[in-house]
Parts: C-alpha cells; structure tokens; sequence
C-alpha cells in the first residue's frame, strides 16, 4: 500500500488539463490514483492489470494504464490510451509513497510535456585512428 500519491507540477498540470477537456477520463484517472493509494504495488498483479513496471527503468518506476478496462476503470473501452508514469518511494519514516510524475496519451509518440530528448553525438571510431 503507497500512503500518499504525490504529483509533481508537470503531472499536476496536465491533471488540471484533462479535468478541463473531459471530465469523465479526468474521472478515470482519479480511479487509477485512488486505487494506486489504496492497493499500492498490488495493482502490479496480474490479475488486476492496473499498473505494470517499466522494465526497462534502472529505478522502481511503473506506469498506470487506463485501457484496457480495469477493476478501476471498467468502462475504458476506447482512446485515448493514457499511461501515467509514477515511481515508488521509501520514505525516512518507512512507509512507501508513489510519485506521479508524467501522463499521456501514448497512441501518438512520445507523451506531451516531456523534456526535448538529449542525444549525445559521439565521433565515429575508426579501428586505423588507434
């Protein structure tokens, strides 16, 4: 169980976007954060199908989907194909706490409000150069 969902501003303000587009899908995600506070890692079960870690994170980060229908959201049966990116934390005091830091709509690449990505350009080695 996660104590707390804690947004971080980018999250928060694309909250406050879907709450202003669609009220119902705003609805849907305020199901997915509930159930996130309430059953914490369990919504990684498969039988639930809430939440699924993101393997290839070095750190424990997992994402919320909203489709396919869920206990949660039982009537998400069409886009938009929302993921919410959260981590889970340890606090000091011991309990874990979830952090949501990114939703979107994946269906159209990357999720809007990220960061431009950064690409280091490195010069080709040539085997002659050594």
């Amino acid at each position: 169980m996660c104590r707390v969902v804690v947004p971080v501003p980018l999250f928060e303000r694309w909250l406050t976007e879907l709450a202003e587009a669609d009220e119902e899908i705003f609805g849907e995600v305020m199901a997915l954060l509930n159930a996130l506070e309430t059953y914490g890692r369990d919504l990684d079960d498969e039988s639930r199908e809430e939440s699924h870690p993101v393997v290839t994170s070095r750190y424990d980060l997992h994402a919320l989907r909203r489709t396919p229908p869920t206990d949660s959201t039982p009537y998400a049966i069409a886009p938009p194909v929302l993921r919410i990116l959260y981590a889970v934390c340890q606090t000091a005091a011991g309990p874990e706490i979830a952090v949501a830091l990114l939703g979107g709509d994946n269906r159209h690449g990357p999720i809007r409000g990220l960061p431009p990505r950064t690409e280091k350009r490195h010069a080709p080695v040539h085997p002659e150069a050594m």
